[in-house]
Order: C-alpha cells, then sequence, then structure tokens
C-alpha cells in the first residue's frame, strides 16, 4: 500500500543489471508494482549505443535486431522494418535467467 517500484539500473554497453526476487510469496499492493520497462539491451541507435544494430544476449550487437524491429527475449520481436528482420529469440519468459 505504499506505491513501491522494484527496478534495476538499465543496460549500458560494458554491463548488465538484473532484479533478483528470492521469496516464498510475494504480495504487490496495487498502487505497487515491478517494473523494468527499458532496462534490458539497448536498441539500435539508442542511448549510447551509436550502432545500427540493437544490442542481444551477451551484450553484443552480433545478430541484434535491425531498423526499428524490436528485440527477441521470450518471444519474436516486432516487426518495424519490412527491409531488416528481429533478431533470432533467445531466453524464456516463464524463466529470464539469462
Amino acid at each position: 500500500t505504499n506505491g513501491a517500484v522494484l527496478t534495476h539500473p538499465g543496460a549500458g554497453l560494458t554491463n548488465e543489471h538484473r532484479l533478483e526476487i528470492a521469496a516464498d510469496m510475494l504480495t504487490i499492493s496495487t498502487n505497487s508494482r515491478i517494473d523494468v520497462t527499458g532496462r534490458g539491451y539497448l536498441g539500435g541507435r539508442s542511448g549510447v549505443n551509436v550502432a545500427w544494430e540493437g544490442r542481444t544476449l551477451g551484450n553484443t550487437t552480433l545478430g541484434g535486431s535491425v531498423r526499428r524491429n524490436g528485440g527477441s527475449h521470450g518471444g519474436l520481436g516486432g516487426v518495424g522494418s519490412a527491409e531488416q528482420s528481429p533478431n533470432l529469440v533467445y531466453g524464456s519468459f516463464r524463466d529470464p535467467n539469462e
């Protein structure tokens, strides 16, 4: 009931962060949330990433999405440009531990 937000710092070019929660039971009040929106790998031409490719597993641009296509953690990223493709799917949305 206190409006708490659990999050972590965003990724950069050389660092990755994660939010780890170890609990037997977790209750989140209606005005609190877990929010890691925009905290994953940097997209192409985003933040300090000057490459056209987005960063992907291992925090590298090798195999990353290009030209307005979404990242593919746990499922295929969104298609924003028919000229290029999203990167290959990696990881699991059910167990995001990579």
